[in-house]
């Protein structure tokens, strides 16, 4: 899989190539998020754009039926045509007959014209213009309608996703934005940036729940909102699909041979309980289970993939982003949690996005990907800051990843520097 991004933010131009397990690495402010976020959002701008389309019409449909013949809106056999409409099995006229049919001629209220004039704007729309509007639209809110280039003044960004030759692609224009629907996406993309992500899922019921999303990661809601609905699911007798029994086990034992790694790193485990949502259950105090808001940064972060895998919201061959997913662990937490990262792509054969500033966190991705076999499954990139103010992302060239260690060296070498100047100022006085 190969990602392109040309005239975004600071990015002239980068290629990024994913197979198993790639890591961008540098220094802050130097466009390792901006990738992480791309490629997130290409698979939520493009996943399942057909049945979102569908769903785009019915509202508007629904919408305008409500604003000019509110007494229609809950007639079933309305709300099938509409649905036929939308899936263009049927044509205007049809749902014209129909509205006219089940109204008073006598309701002088009801401008029948407008509605039907109204309905028929929105039918005329083509499903790829509204693919194109829906697709930047999703892009444009990750990146806050930042997406234009802080370089070239009146350029627009160009995304594109080549997936076995395959190609989807966006590119932004000052008018309607054109794009490439090449191929169709199996797989979901999960993006983790921050600990507090777990936090969303102290509350199950609708009311909370909800009124709390808004406080959390917008990147990380798919993946919150997935492992709320996988709880809640299983926990509701009546929303169980008894078909789902082999997968459901089939992930099960897959993580189960892992997660002992992850348990015992963390010193306890998530579990579920039905008075008190998720809470942590500490191994030396396993009758005094925790709310998420006491744990440490650290442990949420982990907990969170615990939390993602554990009930199947992730699975094979899914995409997972982990932006700079060590910052809150301890160098020896670290390398552990490198080690858990490989075993979970390897089971899962997951295609793995790692940003990081961390030399003993690349150093171990890197040594445990081949002590675990992943040949040819490791891909390196350092981003940089040219003079210009541009970011490159270059790729590690035949597995030496000298260049990147040495850009981690630099503020160990400003501490030695300094120790020398103090030493020799000692010595001085």
């Amino acid at each position: 899989m190969r990602l392109t991004i040309d005239k975004l933010a600071k990015i002239s131009s980068a290629t990024v190539f994913f197979d198993g397990i790639t890591v961008v690495a540098g220094a802050n402010n130097t466009g390792k998020s901006t990738v992480g976020k791309a490629l997130w959002a290409m698979f939520n701008a493009f996943y399942n754009l057909d049945a979102r389309i569908f769903d785009t019409r019915m509202r508007k449909y629904l919408d305008l039926l409500e604003e000019y013949a509110d007494d229609l809106v809950y007639d079933q056999e309305i709300e099938d045509l509409i649905q036929q409409l939308a899936r263009r099995e049927i044509s205007i006229g049809v749902l014209r007959e129909k509205i006219e049919g089940k109204l008073s001629l006598n309701d002088e209220e009801l401008d029948v014209e407008k509605l039907m004039s109204r309905i028929n704007e929105v039918s005329e729309l083509s499903d790829e213009d509204i693919k194109c509007q829906e697709v930047l639209n999703r892009i444009a809110k990750v990146f806050h309608s930042q997406c234009a280039s802080y370089l070239f003044t009146g350029t627009y960004p160009i995304f594109e996703l080549e997936i076995k030759k395959n190609i989807l692609r966006l590119e932004v224009t000052s008018g309607m934005p054109k794009c490439i629907f090449g191929v169709r996406l199996n797989h979901k993309a999960f993006y983790i940036d921050t600990p507090d992500s777990l936090l969303d899922l102290r509350y199950m019921s609708s009311r909370r729940f909800f009124f709390w999303r808004d406080r959390g990661s917008s990147l990380s809601w798919s993946l919150v909102n997935g492992v709320r609905e996988k709880i809640l699911e299983k926990e509701d007798e009546a929303r169980q699909d008894d078909s789902s029994a082999v997968d459901d086990l089939l992930i099960k034992r897959k993580f189960e041979n892992i997660e002992g790694r992850l348990k015992k790193l963390m010193g306890g485990t998530l579990a579920y309980m039905k008075e008190k949502g998720l809470v942590f259950v500490d191994d030396l105090f396993p009758g005094s289970p925790l709310r998420l808001d006491n744990l440490s940064q650290g442990i949420k972060a982990m907990a969170m993939l615990q939390a993602a895998f554990m009930n199947g919201t992730i699975g094979d061959y899914d995409i997972l982003i982990l932006d700079e997913p060590e910052i809150h662990l301890h160098p020896r937490w670290q390398i552990k949690y490198a080690e858990f990262i490989v075993l979970l792509q390897k089971t899962f054969n997951l295609t793995v996005l790692l940003t990081s500033h961390s030399p003993d966190f690349v150093q171990a991705i890197r040594l445990y990907s081949r002590k675990h076999g992943l040949v040819g499954k490791l891909n390196g990139y350092l981003s940089k800051v040219a003079e210009d103010g541009s970011v490159t992302m270059d790729p590690v060239s035949d597995g030496d990843w000298d260049n990147i260690f040495e850009t981690f060296g630099a503020g160990f070498d400003e501490l030695m520097k300094l120790r020398l100047e103090l030493e020799g100022g000692s010595a001085d006085e």
